[in-house]
């Protein structure tokens, strides 16, 4: 399997017989690809996120840490104001909704 067929899945898919003649390696290939291309059709994109304590903010989504320890929104409208950009600790999230259609 290479690259561009990767591509060819779509970026939601249900479960299809085609992943039961795929090896684990390329299962895990397929899942990778489809994990980066949904943060890179994100990037800049609107996003809302529903933190503890029932706090919500609203920004635009920029990027989540390699550790995924962490993510960063920019032009941020928080309960207190607005602040230009934020790392909130994933540890704090419980939802993050990113409209990809805008």
């Amino acid at each position: 399997m290479n690259d561009l067929d990767v591509m060819k899945f779509p970026l939601y898919t249900p479960c299809s017989n085609h992943f039961l003649s795929m090896t684990e390696q390329e299962i895990n290939s397929v899942l990778r690809q489809r994990y980066l291309k949904a943060l890179h059709l994100a990037h800049n994109k609107p996003a809302e996120v529903q933190c503890y304590e029932n706090t919500g903010l609203s920004g635009r989504f920029q990027v989540i840490a390699p550790s995924g320890d962490y993510l960063v929104l920019s032009d941020v409208q928080t309960p207190s104001g607005h602040v230009q950009h934020v790392a909130i600790r994933a540890s704090d999230v419980l939802t993050m909704t990113v409209d990809l259609a805008s």
